[in-house]
């Protein structure tokens, strides 16, 4: 099962749902493309960037969105949490491997709201600050795939991910 972007967050709520419908003996997997929207990104700057958790937060209510039934039970005062990524993973059983840039020009558009650097850009418009934002998102998505990977025995055994330093 393979999802890009917004695709990609899909994938991780419909992993264990698909793949329970597979017979047994079927090889499933799940790739997670170009989606890793961590749950902390909105305050790891110390900035006001709120309103991307909000929009999370309104698509949940709005779409009565499915979730993994495990993840909303840990996350039961805000289970429109387990939309995110970085919550859901720990919980999903089915082998996912993840593909993600450190340096997401979505990211760096629609969470740090820096439009310096985005798709076909390259970052001579960004200043000293904007730039120690952009590498800052690449050490905190790689730091969050890499404890995602060793969040559990399974994942650790089964899953994997390719984080480019591309952007």
């Amino acid at each position: 099962l393979v999802g890009s972007s917004s695709g990609a967050m899909a994938v991780l709520l419909q992993a264990d749902l698909v793949g329970s419908l597979l017979s047994p003996i079927t090889k499933y997997g799940v790739i997670e493309d170009a989606g890793w929207y961590r749950s902390s990104a909105d305050l790891d700057w110390g900035l006001d960037r709120g309103d991307w958790m909000d929009k999370m937060r309104v698509m949940y209510d709005v779409m009565e969105l499915a979730t993994n039934q495990a993840c909303e039970a840990a996350f039961a005062q805000a289970p429109w949490q387990c939309i995110l990524p970085t919550n859901i993973f720990p919980f999903i059983s089915s082998p996912t491997f993840v593909l993600e840039a450190a340096y997401d020009s979505g990211q760096i558009l629609s969470i740090l709201l820096l439009d310096c650097s985005t798709y076909g850009q390259d970052l001579s418009e960004c200043d000293a600050g904007d730039r120690a934002d952009i590498d800052a998102l690449g050490v905190a998505t790689s730091a969050s795939i890499t404890a995602a990977l060793r969040s559990t025995t399974h994942h650790v055994a089964r899953s994997g991910a390719f984080v480019s330093a591309c952007l």
